[in-house]
């Protein structure tokens, strides 16, 4: 059975639209830290689809970085998997001491 909810910032005044953000996701997907240089003009939006065991987040967002540290994780740690596919624009991991940049066609750059 397919459940799909719509999130959306466009309809809250910019000031509070990336605190609104940042608050869905520690939510919904897990504690996180989030911060963006563009947290004035933040604009984002997300489809939650939920196909039983597996949850898909078709997402449009603005410029930002989020992190879980030890102590975020210890908070909920459901054992799930993220699986990030940039369509367009990138993605920046930096995990055990090694960073990487993904786009749309794979890898652009590791280090």
């Amino acid at each position: 059975m397919l459940t799909e909810r719509l999130f959306r910032t466009d309809g809250l005044p910019p000031a509070d639209r990336f605190d609104f953000w940042r608050d869905l996701m520690s939510k919904t997907l897990c504690p996180m830290d989030m911060n963006s240089g563009r947290a004035a003009q933040f604009q984002a939006q997300t489809r939650l689809l939920e196909l039983g065991p597996v949850s898909v987040w078709p997402t449009i967002v603005e410029p930002m970085s989020w992190r879980r540290t030890p102590r975020l994780i210890r908070q909920s740690d459901p054992e799930n998997y993220h699986v990030t596919l940039p369509i367009a624009g990138s993605v920046g991991v930096t995990h055990a001491g090694r960073e990487a940049v993904h786009g749309p066609r794979g890898r652009v750059h590791e280090s």
